[in-house]
């Protein structure tokens, strides 16, 4: 898997998807923006209080969005999970999300999920 200093490629449902990094400015503002909207509802998942325990769970990450999508309103997950998927590539090619994912949500879901493990991979090892 290749790697370079803004992008990042990552396997998701067989399928390898280039990751490009989000500039410094807009991912600490969609930082702020996914602890705002997702944090909370985040919350709901974990009764422990502890979101470690998030990650030791065997928690499907279709059956987190669906926890959030009965709590966030849509048009605000959209445009956030556009943000993210608006910077990935196949093969060099930008990814047309309404093609490459009709039918596949769950793993447009997963790709999100893996573009920000690549942007915020420094969170996500204070959490292991």
């Amino acid at each position: 898997m290749a790697e370079y200093k803004n992008m990042q490629e990552k396997d998701v449902d067989g399928v390898t998807y280039e990751i490009f990094m989000l500039d410094p400015i807009t991912a600490l503002k969609m930082k702020t923006r996914l602890i705002k909207i997702f944090l909370p509802a985040l919350g709901s998942l974990i009764p422990s209080g502890n979101i470690k325990d998030l990650f030791n769970k065997d928690l499907h990450i279709d059956q987190a969005i669906g926890v959030l999508a009965a709590q966030l309103d849509e048009d605000q997950v959209t445009s956030t999970v556009m943000v993210f998927l608006e910077r990935v590539k196949i093969a060099g090619k930008k990814v047309d999300v309404n093609v490459q994912f009709i039918g596949q949500t769950t793993t447009m879901l997963r790709v999100f999920w893996a573009a920000l493990e690549v942007n915020y991979a420094d969170f996500f090892a204070v959490l292991q």
